[in-house]
């Protein structure tokens, strides 16, 4: 017999545009991707053109929830200019998730960020909080009538560490001071964000972040050292973006 979810338990996949959209050409991964010499996202899973199908699937699998991202590239490829098209395509996209009745949880930004905004100091730019407000608010009144759940920053911590400190995601930093900045500006962006969301993508509107949890042990329980690490180390990473 099949098991049946209780009707308030969400169950479904989670994506980012990037990773399976295929063609996402205007963003900062896309060029560090080509410059590096990494393998290229190029094509992805083709998501872009076969969304139906692949919600189809996510149905017969029995998902009632499915965690999906904007490519904020395509709907502003260049500063201030609104790509029309490229909204009508996410809301296509929206309405086939509620035709086959699954809740969709909205991120706004899972890790790209435009070229130009890139080319501005992305994070690190003190007005970058207000350009992801301005695109935030924009995103809720052309799509809130159709989410109800928002996800501004997808882990936020994991950026900030592995691109400003670790240096192994663009813009490949390696800087604790600008890893501080740039969450410091994320957080600021989701709070403008937050409230912005709920202004205009109605009453209904659930907003938060998408947070990495990782548990850190201290290599031997009798080293006092061990411990302070292990216990400052869980507080920059679980509880620094909060």
């Amino acid at each position: 017999m099949k098991n049946k979810f209780p009707d308030d338990f969400l169950w479904g996949a989670s994506t980012s545009a990037y990773q399976v959209e295929g063609e996402n050409l205007y963003c900062d991964w896309a060029k560090w991707e080509k410059a590096s010499g990494h393998e290229e996202c190029g094509r992805g899973c083709e998501h872009y053109s076969r969304f139906k199908e692949d919600f189809a699937i996510a149905k017969e699998l029995g998902h009632n929830a499915h965690r999906l991202g904007l490519e904020w590239s395509r709907l502003e490829t260049t500063e201030g200019e609104w790509n029309e098209k490229e909204w009508d395509h996410y809301k296509q996209v929206l309405d086939e998730l509620s035709s086959n009745g699954i809740e969709p949880l909205l991120t706004l930004h899972h890790f790209t960020l435009p070229l130009w905004l890139s080319e501005k100091g992305g994070w690190l730019n003190p007005e970058s909080p207000f350009i992801f407000k301005r695109f935030a608010e924009k995103s809720a009144k052309e799509l809130g009538s159709r989410v109800n759940y928002w996800i501004t920053i997808n882990e936020p911590n994991i950026l900030a560490i592995l691109a400003f400190f670790w240096g192994q995601w663009p813009p490949c930093h390696k800087n604790f001071n600008e890893a501080l900045t740039v969450l410091k500006n994320m957080l600021r962006a989701h709070a403008l964000s937050y409230e912005s969301i709920k202004k205009h993508g109605g009453k209904k509107s659930m907003v938060g972040v998408a947070k990495a949890v990782t548990a850190f042990h201290p290599y031997s329980l009798l080293s006092p050292q061990d411990r302070i690490a292990a216990a400052l180390r869980s507080r920059f990473h679980n509880y620094l973006f909060v």
